[in-house]
């Protein structure tokens, strides 16, 4: 182990989650993926009564839910994302809150700096965009960027900061909520004639509903046809997170 590596690097190692010893013949939603939204919409699903499996190939959260920097960002979304991040924050504080368990929630702020004008332009269209959505944004001078992060011998010409963004866990929040949505009590609903019959490495499993949320790992699987995905590209050195105890 590289010994200048923080201490905190460690601190929430990877959290394995159980499989249950058998699967159920029947289940209202079968959810293929067992990543941050797989598990999510298990939790909510349960959370109404609903009898839910959800299927793995590998370990739950084990792809990139828990490869990830734990950005619970709005700060540079696209606009159409906005209404969505805003809830999606509410939620996270509800979860952290209702369940009863620590998910490595916190809102610590986002800062990012810059020395180039066009992009410090670009994040000052965008500001104006984040209040339009009630997002907390705060526009940075030179002298602000400075007490954020010394710039050395190149000064910052400024930054954005949205104090409200958070970050969370990734090795500790998807096994916790895992856990919450195996502990809610589900209605069970036998299905008679269910129309997917889905197969497993096991046994079959049958369900009027199915949701894939395995994503990337899905892409070149046999029988899946081919996905594309559309993402916008987010790259930057001088974000900063800080850490709260």
């Amino acid at each position: 182990m590289p010994s200048n590596l923080p201490e905190t690097v460690f601190l929430h190692p990877f959290t394995e989650t159980e499989s249950d010893p058998a699967l159920p013949p029947e289940a209202d939603v079968v959810i293929i993926g067992g990543g941050i939204i797989g598990i999510t919409a298990a939790l909510e699903l349960a959370q109404h009564g609903l009898k839910v499996a959800v299927l793995e190939k590998g370990k739950i959260a084990a792809e990139q839910s828990s490869r990830n920097w734990g950005w619970v960002r709005q700060q540079g979304r696209d606009r159409r994302e906005l209404p969505l991040i805003v809830q999606s924050l509410a939620l996270w504080e509800h979860y952290q809150q209702s369940l009863g368990t620590d998910l490595g929630f916190r809102r610590t702020g986002l800062v990012s700096l810059t020395r180039d004008e066009k992009e410090l332009k670009r994040w000052q269209r965008w500001a104006t965009r984040g209040r339009a959505a009630d997002i907390t944004v705060e526009e940075l001078n030179t002298e602000q960027a400075e007490r954020f992060l010394r710039a050395g011998s190149r000064p910052w010409l400024g930054g954005i900061s949205t104090p409200t963004d958070a970050k969370a866990e990734p090795g500790l929040a998807v096994p916790a909520l895992a856990k919450a949505a195996r502990q809610a009590s589900p209605c069970i609903n036998i299905l008679r004639h269910a129309p997917y019959s889905l197969a497993t490495e096991k046994l079959p499993v049958s369900s009027p509903n199915m949701a894939l949320s395995a994503l990337a790992q899905c892409y070149s699987q046999r029988g899946l046809g081919r996905l594309y995905f559309f993402a916008n590209m987010t790259s930057g050195c001088h974000s900063l997170m800080f850490a709260q105890p």
